[in-house]
């Protein structure tokens, strides 16, 4: 016991000193993206609970859509606890960090499940903790979080299934439930297939093993019920309803060159091979390779076969990562279930760290036993290192691979000292296990320390002056940005072409999501999962001509437009020019690790951006009165319909079916005189709920800007009426003449019977624990 509880101790030691720079200075992280994703939505999230509104519904992006359904973000994950408790600043750097402790500790519970030495195991954990994967993933929280839960279910699943108990069967499921809240599905759906695999490899009988899992993982997905059902139904409305196509399954897939950064840091992109964008490095530490290496002689030698899964867990995984450069991925995508969903196949690349971190533990079991091979592995490696030296030089020349690799990230020659000394001190004593422990520690260190660059707290906390501008106009409204400028903003760095400048830059535009720091509403955005429809609609007010799509920028009620470059409307005017003066690049830069590095044929130039911001005088409310109605066949008519240019959305809406109590309305000019007349007031306008006062002339309908979306209910006196799909993904009610209070308020169906769902999961857990505990009694 009270050795566990120092390797506890030193797992925690550890974290704090590596993060000590996160922790105890007012910096934080920004790299991709956790300051243009994650940070945004987190904190849109923690400040609805906060204001006590449950975060349902997301209205400042897009039009409206569903937040709760965004699995991403974890909104019920356990730790979560943290971000609503603490200071958002410093509760969202104490939550990246605990779960490499608690990975740590984790695999740690799983070294000594699989009977692997107190040093063993801490070797594992501190490969998997530190490891380039999870230091990387700090850009992705979801998928840190996931994977974080993968070595304690397979510890406790491997209890399970040796111990013949159905509490750890039970124990396992929740344990996976907090990972499927957790919020990546592909870490899920790696962990579902492994766990199978293995029980089936398990030494138990298949029979107790296919029941075992089954169970396991009816258990998960019951409990997780409440989340994965407007998960689910969200995805049936996006554009992944149908699965990921193949070649942007793909897209990033890990290049067979980039097998060498396993030995030297970054060398793929000394040799210039072309590379996946989600991961900077694949590095795991070069004496855990040659552990890895040593794991498989050791199975080979002693014909351990339950110990092959891992080798053969670390080797699929491995080839499944290279994605469309591996024969046989097109057969997996369209034969496995579920596989046509995986959004970039490097993400295999944590499975496989997971596998190379128990392969690690069990090399480093065996050192004292195969000293000798393992010596031999160390040398070929040596020679391996050297000869890739060569080549980096030979590609590179010695004074510019020095410079670019040395002086800002990792230096290479460090693999080959690390070896040398290794040697040492396997030549001169038989038991440098703790010494060996320090260099992977070391190691992982050096490598890892610059994977993530910093920024300052106030980043987040200041806002821009396009915000200070924003806010003097009365809610709601919306605001856009200039595609134009988007897409130059895509391929732009910013100050001095660092990291943390090219963040300043971005957010001075509010570029993706970043007005949701400030609740700004913006009618575009970026999410994992965007409703199918309006990304079609959206895309095409995107690619068109300003004077072809003026009219739907009216009816999204999109007041003002921030644009890099002049804009040419009758219908627009310039508000405010923010002038930002800034440094950039004049040539493209190439990515190494966490910063770029200029080429020889890039510059620094000064620059001072005019940010025009424009006002769209022609902009409509976000609810209006319109007095008559087309019927359409279809969605298809109806986008077409009112993308021309003759559509005016204040005399007519277009919908797919005929009101049962409506008769078309033939209006003559006159007429409409008395139309302009109604009134329709927004009284109230918050994520889950709408209120509309209304003071009508003629019968008609009641327009709303914001999507379509199953769940949101119409309520006119307090009666609840039927929303039509308007304008192909907005929303519209009847409405008769007089003065009515109108209500859209958002509860979805699907989060009331996954909770009843998880519910009734737990009340089973109750109820097979307490007759387990009966039956225990009864043999006692």
């Amino acid at each position: 016991m009270k050795k566990h509880l120092l390797a506890v101790l030193f797992l925690i030691s550890i974290t704090i000193i590596f993060f000590s720079p996160v922790l105890f200075t007012e910096n934080t992280f920004v790299f991709r993206d956790i300051y243009r994703y994650y940070y945004p939505f987190y904190h849109l999230k923690v400040s609805l609970i906060k204001d006590g509104i449950f975060p349902f519904w997301n209205p400042y992006l897009l039009s409206g859509t569903p937040l709760f359904a965004l699995i991403q973000l974890g909104t019920l994950y356990p730790l979560s606890i943290l971000l609503y408790l603490l200071p958002f600043g410093l509760g969202i750097k104490i939550f990246i960090v605990i779960h490499f402790l608690l990975s740590g500790i984790f695999m740690y519970c799983l070294g000594k499940t699989l009977n692997l030495g107190t040093k063993a195991s801490l070797a594992a954990s501190i490969t998997f903790s530190f490891s380039s994967f999870s230091l990387c993933m700090i850009s992705h929280p979801n998928i840190l979080c996931s994977i974080t839960w993968l070595p304690l279910i397979f510890s406790i699943y491997h209890t399970a299934l040796y111990k013949r108990s159905l509490l750890w069967i039970i124990l396992g499921g929740v344990c996976l439930a907090v990972q499927i809240i957790a919020g990546e599905p592909v870490i899920v759906y790696m962990t579902i297939l492994s766990l199978f695999f293995y029980g089936i490899c398990s030494p138990c009988g298949c029979k107790y093993a296919i029941t075992s899992f089954l169970i396991t993982l009816l258990v998960g997905i019951g409990l997780s019920l409440i989340q994965l059902l407007p998960f689910f139904e969200l995805t049936l409305f996006s554009a992944r309803a149908h699965g990921v196509a193949y070649q942007e399954a793909t897209d990033w897939s890990l290049h067979p060159g980039e097998l060498l950064n396993l030995i030297i840091p970054f060398f793929s992109d000394i040799m210039r091979l072309p590379r996946q964008g989600l991961l900077l490095s694949v590095y795991m530490g070069i004496i855990p390779l040659s552990m890895i290496l040593l794991s498989v002689f050791c199975f080979w030698k002693n014909r351990k076969k339950r110990e092959w899964f891992w080798v053969g867990l670390f080797v699929i995984s491995l080839l499944l990562s290279l994605g469309s450069h591996f024969f046989l991925y097109p057969l997996c995508y369209q034969s496995l279930p579920g596989f046509n969903m995986i959004k970039h196949a490097v993400k295999f690349v944590g499975l496989m760290t997971f596998c190379g971190a128990i392969l690690v533990g069990y090399g480093f079991n065996s050192i004292s036993k195969f000293r000798k091979e393992f010596f031999y592995i160390l040398f070929s490696l040596f020679m391996v290192c050297i000869c890739l030296m060569s080549m980096g030089m030979i590609k590179q020349g010695v004074f510019l691979w020095g410079q670019i690799i040395g002086g800002q990230y990792y230096l290479p020659i460090i693999p080959v000292i690390l070896i040398i000394i290794s040697l040492g001190l396997l030549k001169k004593t038989g038991n440098a296990s703790f010494v060996l422990l320090l260099i992977i520690l070391a190691d992982l260190f050096f490598h890892g320390i610059n994977l993530n660059p910093l920024i300052l707290q106030k980043f987040y906390d200041q806002k821009p002056p396009l915000v200070e501008i924003l806010e003097r106009e009365t809610y709601p409204y919306r605001y856009i940005l200039n595609p134009a400028t988007t897409d130059y903003h895509h391929q732009l760095r910013g100050i001095d072409g660092s990291i943390v400048g090219d963040a300043y830059l971005k957010k001075t535009i509010l570029f993706c999501n970043l007005g949701l720091l400030w609740r700004i509403p913006d009618a575009y955005g970026y999410e994992a999962l965007t409703i199918r429809d309006y990304e079609k609609f959206i895309w095409h007010i995107r690619n068109e001509k300003l004077s072809s799509i003026h009219h739907l920028l009216c009816m999204l009620n999109v007041k003002y437009i921030a644009s890099e470059t002049p804009l040419l409307h009758d219908r627009l005017e310039l508000a405010h020019v923010i002038h930002e003066p800034f440094r950039t690049e004049l040539a493209p830069v190439e990515c190494r690790g966490a910063r770029p590095v200029p080429t020889t044929t890039s510059g620094l130039a000064n620059v001072t951006r005019n940010i025009r911001v424009y006002k769209n005088t022609g902009c409509l409310s976000r609810a209006f009165f319109v007095p008559r109605a087309t019927v359409v066949a279809n969605k298809k008519e109806a986008f077409y319909y009112i993308m021309r240019p003759e559509f005016n959305p204040t005399r007519e809406v277009v919908i797919f079916e005929k009101p049962a109590h409506y008769h078309e309305l033939r209006i003559a000019n006159c007429e409409l005189r008395i139309c302009e007349s109604n009134q329709v007031r927004i009284d109230s306008y918050q994520p889950n709920k709408v209120v509309i006062q209304a003071k009508i002339n003629t019968p008609g309908f009641l327009f709303l800007g914001d999507t379509y979306y199953p769940g949101w209910k119409a309520f006119v006196d307090g009666k609840e009426t039927k929303i039509y799909r308007a304008n192909y993904i907005f929303r519209a009610i009847e409405i008769a003449s007089g003065a009515h209070k109108v209500e859209f308020i958002y509860c979805p169906q699907v989060f009331k019977v996954g909770m009843l769902g998880s519910i009734c999961t737990i009340l089973l857990i109750c109820i097979a624990g307490i007759v387990c505990g009966k039956f225990k009694t009864i043999q006692e």
